[in-house]
């Protein structure tokens, strides 16, 4: 293990206090800490303040990328330990000539799933420098305001570091014998952070003294910009009677893990905006349901939501889609998780994109009373299915979905009840009492989840 441990002049100690102000009245936290010299003064500084009662574990993760980054996780452990705080360690399961993209993902999921299972904010190291060469990268890549926004923005991280100079911070740990480990990677100009950090910001910051400055002022812009546009993306959002949240999990791309609620952006609340408007809106308005969508499909959407009809759905990267619906559009995924069996009707089953409990209220056409004493099964609907209900003749479930405005696009996987083999339910179309008057009888009712 290559580790330092050093003495060094002292510099104006601003921190802790920096630590403190951003985390005291934060509530359970995780630190995410790589054994890095960065994250190990994040953790020591943390604890000199006071704050180790609010942290709920420090998560650190092995890239699998040799012994530096096996010794760094060991170091991170005793470090935590000392400090008698928790330490949850994952280790990546990718191969080791993965991408670096792919390196920073795993590491990514890895974190904030610790940070969900203690329900705790995840709080990270990242400096001023790491926001300059964010906005650079953004820069390289034609980013809009939403990437220029860099790390300063509100979100599911904690960054209380953000303010302060990466050679400060390397300075403190000095001065406070922080140890930690060298990563060499951190010196392969292979990577292109690596490039742009020790090779052309340098540069640029010669050639323009002062650039790095204006790094800054162009985050903090952007920054600004930013929520000002997801203000007016939530005043939408609440136009539209959207039961959005913000910084949603992700939607499920078909892995069977929960899938939260979409909800409708209603047609009406997008009328009057320009193309270019647009094109800045929706961005926002995806990232409030957990979807980023690169420019391409930005540019795409801004120009669908003005002129497609009733059906029409375009393609988002990550197995997404938006679809036009009767009252405005959707985001879901396209992944329909059905395999076309017929199942029991029990308890948490999935069929498409719903699932069924036993009834605790809702609309009306989302419940059904159904006769205990049958066997109760469900299924994606077939062609030529028919809906079988007392007093009323036999319907084709195709009529019913048209009735109900289900658009094409959405009708796939859509799911009906049966009871003894023959159709008594059409979840969200058609509810009611498919029991008889003598029969023992249950209720449940069937919510959509994606879409």
């Amino acid at each position: 293990m290559t580790a330092k441990r050093a003495t060094a002049r002292a510099v104006p100690d601003r921190i802790v206090s920096a630590v403190s102000d951003g985390l005291r009245s934060s509530g359970p936290l995780v630190l995410a800490v790589s054994g890095g010299r960065d994250s190990m003064a994040l953790m020591h500084a943390v604890v000199e303040a006071g704050l180790a009662p609010q942290i709920a574990a420090v998560a650190t993760y092995d890239h699998g990328t040799g012994s530096s980054a096996t010794d760094a996780v060991a170091l991170v452990a005793r470090a935590a330990r000392s400090a008698n705080l928790t330490v949850e360690a994952g280790r990546a399961d990718v191969p080791l000539a993965a991408s670096e993209a792919s390196w920073r993902t795993a590491r990514l999921e890895f974190l904030r799933g610790v940070a969900a299972r203690h329900r705790a904010t995840l709080v990270t190291a990242h400096t001023r420098d790491d926001q300059r060469e964010t906005v650079a990268f953004r820069i390289l890549r034609g980013a809009g305001a939403r990437g220029l926004a860099g790390l300063a923005v509100a979100g599911s991280s904690f960054r209380p570091l953000l303010g302060v100079a990466r050679d400060e911070l390397a300075a403190w740990a000095v001065e406070h014998r922080v140890t930690w480990v060298e990563d060499p990677t951190n010196r392969e100009l292979a990577h292109a952070r690596n490039r742009l950090r020790l090779e052309l910001l340098p540069a640029l910051e010669r050639a323009h003294p002062g650039f790095g400055a204006w790094l800054d002022d162009l985050g903090a812009r952007a920054a600004d910009l930013r929520r000002d546009i997801d203000e007016v993306a939530a005043e939408l959002d609440s136009a539209s009677g959207a039961e959005t949240r913000g910084e949603n999990p992700p939607l499920d791309r078909g892995s069977g893990s929960a899938i939260p609620r979409t909800d409708v952006i209603a047609a009406n609340a997008l009328k009057g905006y320009t193309p270019k408007e647009l094109a800045v809106l929706w961005p926002a308005l995806l990232a409030r349901r957990g979807v980023t969508a690169d420019w391409r499909g930005t540019q795409r959407l801004s120009g669908f939501s003005i002129s497609k009809a009733v059906g029409s759905r375009i393609p988002l990267s990550g197995n997404l889609e938006v679809v036009r619906v009767h009252d405005g559009f959707i985001v879901r995924s396209t992944v329909v998780d059905d395999d076309g069996r017929e199942r029991a009707l029990v308890p948490g089953v999935r069929c498409g994109r719903w699932q069924f409990e036993p009834r605790s209220g809702g609309p009306e056409s989302r419940w059904a009373r159904l006769p205990a004493n049958r066997q109760l099964t469900v299924r994606a609907w077939q062609d030529g299915d028919r809906l079988h209900q007392r007093g009323i003749p036999p319907r084709r479930v195709a009529r019913f979905l048209a009735d109900a405005q289900i658009a094409g696009p959405d009708r796939a996987g859509w799911p009906v009840v049966l009871a003894d083999g023959v159709i008594v339910w059409i979840p969200g179309v058609r509810g009611g009492d498919a029991a008889g008057p003598d029969e023992p009888a249950v209720e449940w009712s069937g919510e959509r989840t994606v879409g």
